[in-house]
């Protein structure tokens, strides 16, 4: 049944999935894990059907869809990987990958087209292989699970709540990566001037405008918790616990239960 079945169709949904839930436990909730899911698996679906119409080979068909939705899902970590290996930096063009990529696709498919024996020993790798990789994320989540912390600030600014007489709708609106009025005036010529208008007629506080690119979630935290971040990270590396720190401080913002009836 294994070197029959493409159950490593589902088995790669599952394992993106699972993969990435595990690396932003506590970050992710489950509706938007499976919307992405259910997404992935009608987009290969129909590539998988439209391949097994034109080809007349489901097994073909499977193999096809598997290597494209491959690349296609993590796509972005090999991007990042190539990005920060020396000697492929050459590759991280969008130009140049997007064609490399497209010629791999095509050496896929003539060489499984002439290598149609071994169709049911890679079916029975890739279903076993990815069984192991589901089963393994799996035990990464449960221990997750069983060591998550809510993320807070370990020294909070002291407040009194009870002197919150007032608790009124508050719309907070960040652009983010927006280039600002000036630099769309000095850029483009463009300055955006019906925006401003609208947000002034709402009794909107414009705020100087700045940016601090990869820090924003950083910058979100200090507000929400009324301090700054602690300076525990490197400023020039960022790193992925560094940045999940922070959205679990804004997910608990300190000024959040001031507005709760």
């Amino acid at each position: 049944m294994l070197k029959k079945i493409p159950f490593f169709l589902f088995l790669l949904v599952l394992f993106f999935c699972l993969n990435g839930s595990a690396e932003n436990y506590g970050y992710l909730n489950v509706y938007e894990v499976t919307e992405v899911a259910l997404i992935t698996l009608l987009c290969m679906a129909v590539f998988f059907a439209i391949t097994w119409l034109i080809t007349k080979n489901y097994l073909f068909a499977s193999l096809l869809t598997f290597f494209i939705a491959l690349w296609n899902l993590f796509f972005g970590a090999m991007h990042d990987i190539i990005k920060s290996t020396s000697f492929l930096q050459f590759l991280q063009s969008y130009t140049v990958i997007i064609p490399v990529l497209i010629i791999i696709n095509i050496l896929v498919m003539r060489w499984l087209k002439k290598n149609k024996q071994l169709y049911p020993k890679l079916f029975l790798y890739l279903n076993i292989l990815f069984l192991v990789f589901c089963i393994t994320d799996s035990i990464v989540m449960v221990n997750k699970h069983i060591k998550f912390k809510q993320v807070k600030f370990t020294e909070p600014v002291p407040f009194d709540q009870t002197k919150v007489t007032q608790k009124p709708n508050v719309y907070f609106l960040l652009f983010d990566e927006y280039a600002g009025y000036k630099s769309l005036e000095d850029s483009f010529g463009f300055k955006n001037d019906n925006l401003y208008r609208f947000l002034k007629q709402k009794d909107f506080t414009e705020l100087p405008t700045f940016a601090n690119y990869d820090f924003t979630p950083f910058s979100m935290s200090s507000i929400l918790n009324m301090q700054y971040v602690p300076g525990n990270f490197d400023k020039q590396l960022l790193t992925q616990p560094d940045v999940q720190q922070r959205f679990g401080e804004i997910r608990n913002g300190r000024y959040f239960p001031s507005l709760r009836p």
